[in-house]
């Protein structure tokens, strides 16, 4: 009984963290309208994305730390809770300091240090969540979860573009939608109070830091996944800081727009979590893969079509793509992930280490981007 429960509150938990996301993510249109806002240039947002993006690399050494606790729990609750508050105060930058370059830095700074308190706790809430996932409804939990997350990303985009617009961009709108984030992240953090730590995911005491960089790499199958993910994301984030500021800036959309996108985005993500999931239940994850990363190396091409003309018939189209495309990827990987981490006292290394090499990949994806707009001269689309 206990663990239908849990996973109930695993659920919810989902719905929250999938609406702080919409806001306060680095390359998502919020963040993105705020950096334009103070002055900064899209080169800017991805030296944040990319700098961010090494907030993963603490993962290791957060599994050597925190299987020195007593109460596990409690480290995730806590510390998850000044995570979000680090990535909230980023409100304070404005009334800081008022250049464009200072506020890059003391941005990417607050933001990196609650990237880094939240990937503290990560690796624990993984071995947490995974162990109470029963295998035989493994995808199906899953999708139904990042269903909750897709549709309460949906909602939360679509109204926080109406409001931004509403406030005409300004300082106030963003207030206002950043002081919801921290209420529904750190709301996601309480929900886990009353689910039960099991004691038999508590990490073996013996492993050593070396361990945990290596012994995931030694077992084939995490191997090979890991090597094929990581170069499907490297190529993926490339351009991803760009997405939204070509949006905003160059074509002229509106952020209820944007928002309007997201919610065609997001439906065609809870339309293939069900789809996908079942289809993964049946024949595996492998043949979804392959049948899917041929769409999606194709997919980022089509942005090279799009002026102020043709955006709004455009667009959705890619939107309807991506979304059936990316759903089907995050299932299959998911599914392949949680059934290739062995049980036992090295779970959580095995997480760390997935997480500490995303996010090099990432961070190095983002910085390999971000460096293009000073070396070539941008057009901009009548």
């Amino acid at each position: 009984m206990y663990k239908r429960q849990s996973l109930r509150r695993f659920l919810y938990n989902g719905a929250f963290w999938g609406a702080y996301a919409q806001l306060v993510a680095v390359t998502g249109p919020i963040f993105t309208g705020y950096a334009l806002w103070m002055g900064l240039r899209e080169s800017d947002i991805a030296a944040v994305a990319s700098v961010v993006a090494l907030g993963g690399l603490v993962q290791p050494f957060s599994f050597m730390l925190v299987r020195r606790l007593r109460d596990q729990k409690a480290f995730v609750v806590g510390v998850g809770v000044l995570e979000i508050s680090l990535v909230i105060s980023v409100l304070l930058v404005p009334f800081l300091t008022g250049t464009p370059g200072a506020r890059l830095v003391l941005a990417a700074c607050l933001i990196l240090a609650g990237t880094f308190m939240g990937h503290l706790v990560s690796p624990l809430y993984n071995s947490w969540f995974s162990t109470l996932l029963p295998e035989e409804v493994r995808a199906r939990f899953l999708g139904r979860r990042m269903v909750l997350v897709s549709v309460s990303a949906m909602a939360i985009g679509y109204l926080s573009g109406r409001f931004l617009d509403a406030a005409q961009g300004r300082y106030p709108g963003f207030l206002v939608l950043y002081l919801f984030a921290w209420i529904v992240g750190v709301g996601g953090y309480w929900l886990l109070v009353k689910v039960p730590f099991p004691s038999y995911i508590k990490v073996d005491r013996d492993i050593s830091l070396g361990r945990v960089f290596v012994s995931p790499f030694r077992h084939p199958e995490f191997g090979r996944l890991l090597a094929f993910y990581l170069a499907w994301a490297f190529a993926a984030l490339i351009a991803n800081p760009f997405y939204n500021v070509f949006m905003i800036r160059d074509l002229s959309i509106k952020y209820t727009t944007i928002g309007v996108f997201n919610i065609i985005y997001m439906a065609m993500m809870v339309l293939g979590y069900r789809l996908w999931g079942n289809i993964v239940e049946r024949f595996g994850s492998k043949p979804v893969l392959q049948v899917l990363m041929i769409p999606r190396a194709l997919l980022p091409l089509i942005w090279t079509t799009l002026t102020q003309g043709n955006a709004l018939i455009i667009l959705p189209v890619i939107m309807v793509l991506n979304g059936l495309t990316f759903s089907g990827l995050t299932v299959a990987v998911n599914t392949l992930l949680f059934g290739t981490v062995p049980e036992g006292g090295e779970r959580s290394a095995f997480f760390a280490s997935w997480a500490f090499s995303n996010s090099l990949v990432a961070s190095a994806a983002s910085g390999l981007g971000g460096s293009w707009p000073g070396r070539y001269p941008i057009t901009r689309y009548p």
